[in-house]
């Protein structure tokens, strides 16, 4: 039996029970990680890899079961002794407006899991999301290997994307071709990784007492909102594992903020702040590295922001005690000696181009390398989403603007409402310094990993600020956060139209007049609700084609493919079945210098061309022709990083401009057409979709 199916629907029931109980307990602000954690402990043991699969199958099955009882127990035994109604409050069930809360939870997490799964032509080449869907089918088709990547890598603290937690559970989930060309496998692993993330965002913001209705709307905004430009999160990355790293990092900041609102003792608390992000981050670095960035700042230097606001704020608003926050203050700053010595070093050796050096300390003899370095946020190097920075504006406000002092429980608590404003707030200010101030920059550049890409700290912003809390102020809902003074100041109609306008701007492409960046505030609704031409998805390429490939092979060998890059990349994750030559991703209508058959077939006239395909080792038992494609909207010809139209181009040149009777006189005849769905079309058909050549005496 797949374990990976299992394992994310344990987690869906895992974070719905968890959401009933938004105040059960560090296990209940945990109870993802508490899963997947012990699930990559028992992937990284030396076992055979016969019993790999059902070792995994029977932990996550144990596991499920063990966290789904220690999160009911208590509930069970307080109705068993005071009766359903007088037991609600002891077991951290709050009945205020929890109903239509957890209503709106399941709705609008289920409705999008359902929107992605089955929205249309979902795998569009030439995206990233091609790369994970053929390593999706490759590793399912593969089975297990004689070694295990993870035994031999469980102490790497750096991310390694050919070996994670994810690739062994796919490893560990063996499915059939014809199973994996029906898409069933692929979109309910889509769906159910986003029903996770939405669980896990809502168990979040309710735990922090955000409203149904601003939940709602923050979710809207993160899932229309997260990702690169226009090319949205949730669609790009999907099947990668990386929406599974997305919610191991709300889980590791839902617990921070639960950590800081305890009352215990400060050496305890101290240490549980700083060893407790210990085990998301080696999680994440078995996950996804942009989610080991955010989650390392919550480490450094969000806990040294954490300790200082506590020691400089008046009595009444300090987020910690004295004593805790000395030694937490005291613990970053050795922890960050310990990174900079040991791992990432002080010299800032890299060059790119948001790295800006503070070269007017060259007057001191500092050498360049030397030199205090910033990481710039800005586009389109390192392409600040639109969400982020109303989410860091949000933060900003609500640590500088003066505030009325929150009202102590009489337990001596904070509220906790006040508790997560105050953290998320500070962590946008540590995102930031990540960025900007050394030596927290020089940390993050430094890491050997995603330095290209170290605007992605813009995505744990997304995910974790006080923008919901401003939601749920201005929305005005009559939901069961306390309203604080500052609420009650900005809730009026002009803030409402700074809401409504960041939606607007959110939801609604503006074009910029701009070839080369044509929309000015990098809107995704586009990527998430006008799919591409169904002939670039490569699912849908792979199921019309590999049918009658495998019948042209006679179920005996693999045949070896001549098509074009889109049609030889959709057909390379399947290697058990199919061999194409030289399947790659087009970046640019200038082919690349290497040579690969059809960047030497567009350099050639059709006279010189049968040279080049004689010289192909082995020689092809297929030739499949496409039909031009139009050119179609696409959010990859957006970013300046990949050619318009390119697929476009690539449809009308290389093998498909060979001329017919140039592949008659080498051997091969039209064995087969067919339409865009893969249906059979007669053999005189002028204008078919696909076009199969079939060497004679094969």
């Amino acid at each position: 039996m797949p374990v990976l199916p299992v394992v994310l629907i344990a987690l869906v029931l895992l974070n719905g029970l968890a959401l009933l109980r938004p105040r059960g307990g560090a296990l209940a602000q945990a109870v993802g990680t508490g899963l997947l954690l012990p699930l990559l402990l028992v992937a990284s043991l030396p076992t055979p890899p016969q019993v790999r699969g059902l070792l995994l199958l029977i932990a996550a099955t144990a596991i499920t079961l063990m966290l789904g009882w220690a999160l009911l127990a208590p509930l069970w035994a307080l109705w068993a002794k005071e009766g359903i109604k007088a037991s609600r409050q002891s077991a951290g069930i709050d009945t205020t407006a929890g109903v239509g809360f957890v209503i709106t939870a399941l709705a609008l997490s289920l409705g999008a899991a359902l929107l992605f799964a089955l929205r249309p032509n979902p795998y569009e080449y030439p995206g990233d999301t091609v790369d994970y869907l053929n390593t999706f089918q490759r590793l399912t088709q593969a089975g297990h290997p004689p070694t295990n990547c993870l035994t031999n890598t469980w102490r790497m603290v750096t991310y390694w994307r050919a070996c994670t937690l994810w690739t062994t559970l796919l490893e560990a989930s063996p499915l059939d071709t014809t199973t994996l060309l029906s898409g069933l496998p692929q979109r309910t692993t889509i769906g159910l990784e986003i029903a996770v993330l939405g669980l896990t965002v809502f168990r979040l913001l309710r735990s922090s007492r955000v409203g149904p209705v601003a939940a709602g709307l923050s979710w809207v905004l993160m899932v229309f909102g997260l990702g690169n430009q226009s090319i949205a999160f949730l669609v790009n990355n999907a099947l990668q594992g990386s929406i599974l790293a997305a919610a191991v990092f709300v889980e590791s900041a839902l617990l921070v903020v639960w950590l800081v609102g305890q009352r215990m003792k400060p050496n305890l608390q101290a240490a549980a702040l700083l060893l407790g992000m210990a085990p998301f981050l080696y999680l994440e670095l078995k996950l996804h590295g942009a989610f080991a960035l955010t989650t390392l700042v919550l480490l450094l230097p969000l806990m040294l922001l954490l300790a200082l606001r506590s020691l400089t704020a008046s009595p009444g608003s300090r987020l910690l005690p004295r004593q805790t926050a000395v030694l937490l203050l005291l613990g970053s700053l050795a922890l960050l000696v310990l990174v900079l010595g040991f791992k990432t070093g002080w010299p800032v050796l890299k060059d790119a181009r948001p790295i800006v050096r503070w070269s007017f300390l060259k007057g001191l003899g500092i050498a360049e390398a030397n030199l205090p370095s910033s990481y710039l946020p800005r586009s389109p190097g390192s392409r600040p989403e639109l969400v982020a920075v109303a989410a860091l504006l949000a933060s900003l406000g609500a640590l500088f603007l003066p505030q009325a002092p929150p009202e102590t429980r009489a337990n001596g608590q904070l509220p906790t409402a006040f508790v997560y404003r105050e953290v998320s707030s500070l962590y946008g200010l540590a995102v930031l310094m990540a960025f900007l101030v050394p030596p927290f920059s020089h940390l993050f550049i430094n890491l050997p990993y995603e330095i290209s890409s170290n605007y992605r700290l813009m995505w744990g912003v997304i995910l974790f600020s006080p923008l919901p809390l401003l939601i749920d102020s201005l929305v005005g809902t009559g939901g069961y956060a306390p309203r604080q003074a500052r609420g009650g100041r900005i809730k009026t109609l002009a803030g409402r139209m700074v809401l409504g306008l960041l939606f607007i701007l959110v939801l609604i492409p503006i074009p910029s007049g701009s070839r080369t960046y044509p929309q000015r505030f990098w809107s995704k609704s586009r990527h998430l609700l006008q799919g591409p031409s169904p002939r670039v998805d490569l699912q849908r390429l792979s199921r019309a084609l590999l049918p009658s490939i495998r019948e042209a092979g006679d179920g005996l060998r693999r045949p070896v493919v001549l098509a074009d890059e889109l049609i030889a990349t959709a057909l390379e994750g399947y290697p058990n079945q199919v061999s194409p030559i030289d399947p790659m991703r087009i970046y640019s209508r200038r082919d690349p210098g290497y040579s690969k058959v059809n960047a030497d077939l567009r350099r050639l006239p059709a006279a010189r061309m049968r040279g080049r395909i004689e010289a192909i080792q082995p020689q092809p038992d297929l030739v499949i022709q496409e039909q031009a494609i139009a050119p179609y909207y696409t959010p990859y010809g957006e970013i300046n990083v990949y050619d318009k139209d390119g697929v476009s181009h690539v449809s009308q040149t290389g093998v498909n401009s060979i001329p017919s009777d140039l592949l008659q006189s080498m051997g091969f005849r039209v064995w087969r057409n067919l339409d865009a769905a893969g249906r059979t079309l007669p053999l005189d058909e002028p204008n078919p979709t696909y076009r199969l050549w079939r060497r004679r005496g094969t």
